[in-house]
C-alpha cells in the first residue's frame, strides 16, 4: 500500500505521457533534467521518479536511490525503475559512458590534446621529471602522474 492518497496518483497520472516504453514525466523539471514534483494539497515534494517508485512499487529504504533502467531521466515507469547505491549508478555511468571525464569533465585543466603532448614530452625526454612537465603545462605533478599512468584523460577521450 502506498503512503500517498488517489488524489495524488490521480494528479501524478495526468503528468504523464506515454511514449513507446517510457511514460514520460511532462510536469516540472529540476535544472538537471529529471522531473520535479511539487503537489501542494499533501505537501509531497521529490523527483518524479522516486515518487513514482513510491506510488507503484514500494518505499524506498534509507541509503537506496532509484535507478533509470532506460536512462531517461524523464522516464516515470515503474518497470523501469530500480532500486540502488549511488556507487551502482556511478558504475553504470561509467560502463554506458554517461559520465563526463577526461577533457569533457566540468573541471578539466586540459584539452585531451594537450594530454596526449605531455605523454609525448615524457616519452622525447625521458630524464624529465613529472615536476618539470607539469610546470610547463600550469597544471600539478600530480595530474602529470595519472595521465601517464593512465588514470587520468585515457586515449580516446
Amino acid at each position: 500500500m502506498s503512503k500517498y492518497s488517489q488524489a495524488l496518483k490521480d494528479w501524478f497520472e495526468a503528468r504523464v505521457s506515454i511514449e513507446d516504453d517510457c511514460h514520460i514525466w511532462t510536469g516540472g523539471k529540476y535544472g538537471q533534467g529529471y522531473g520535479k514534483v511539487v503537489f501542494y494539497p499533501e505537501s509531497v515534494r521529490g523527483a518524479a521518479h522516486r515518487i513514482a517508485f513510491e506510488l507503484y512499487n514500494a518505499e524506498i529504504p534509507d541509503g537506496l536511490i532509484t535507478l533509470h533502467i532506460c536512462d531517461n531521466k524523464l522516464c516515470v515507469n515503474p518497470d523501469h525503475l530500480v532500486l540502488g547505491t549511488r556507487n551502482a549508478n556511478m558504475f553504470d555511468m561509467r560502463k554506458k559512458h554517461r559520465a563526463a571525464f577526461g577533457s569533457k569533465h566540468p573541471a578539466a585543466k586540459l584539452t585531451s590534446a594537450q594530454a596526449e603532448e605531455i605523454r609525448h614530452t615524457a616519452r622525447s625526454f625521458e630524464d624529465a621529471t613529472h615536476g618539470q612537465i607539469a610546470n610547463r603545462f600550469g597544471v600539478s605533478r600530480s595530474t602529470v602522474t595519472k595521465i601517464l599512468s593512465g588514470k587520468a584523460y585515457k586515449t580516446g577521450n
